[in-house]
């Protein structure tokens, strides 16, 4: 309601208010400071950002742009695009994701280049070799694409976990695209 309608029905209210009981009108000088308080402010269009999320398309990884409003921030909300999976849309059109349903975020920070996502255990749901690694690779890529973010160390449930490479090799620390490097181009 803007403040005109706002200052519309006070005054309504109190001149239905003063005929029904007969006394006087009274009439507010100035009126309560919350009354100007907008409930929800508008984003500001510095505050919306585009970001590439990773879905699969077969054996391979397909960026699709999301629209990040910056009430959270972009990595948090880039993370949280991905795990909500593609659009009714998009899956029309044979985009998927690896990522099993119930995944959640339970942290994500970045510091010095590097991401550290903590996810949930249904992140692990057993699968074959080649999903894992398109799974892996859809939250790399993701997180890489961003600016401030070159490697990514997993953790589930807190504990940091070593990953599989696209070569099938078990990686220790963080990883990057280059140990994905045939599943996008």
């Amino acid at each position: 309601m803007t403040v005109l309608a706002r200052v519309l029905v006070l005054v309504a209210l109190a001149a239905t208010i003063g005929c029904a009981r007969g006394s006087e009108l009274t009439v507010l000088e100035s009126l309560p400071e919350d009354l100007y308080a907008s409930p929800t402010p508008a984003p500001q269009v510095g505050d919306v950002s585009l970001v590439r999320v990773f879905f699969t398309q077969g054996d391979r990884l397909v960026a699709v742009r999301r629209q990040v409003i910056g009430s959270r921030g972009v990595v948090e909300s880039a993370m949280a695009d991905l795990l909500l999976g593609p659009t009714p849309e998009e899956l029309e059109r044979g985009v998927n994701t690896a990522i099993p349903p119930g995944a959640e975020i339970l942290a994500v920070e970045v510091s010095g280049g590097l991401a550290t996502i903590d996810l949930s255990k249904e992140f692990e749901l057993s699968a074959e070799q080649s999903v894992l690694v398109l799974r892996l690779g859809q939250v790399v890529y993701t997180l890489t694409d961003l600016n401030r973010v070159t490697k990514v160390r997993f953790e589930i449930d807190g504990v940091p976990v070593s990953v599989i490479g696209q070569d099938g090799s078990l990686r220790e620390g963080p990883v990057g695209r280059e140990d994905y490097p045939g599943l996008w181009s």
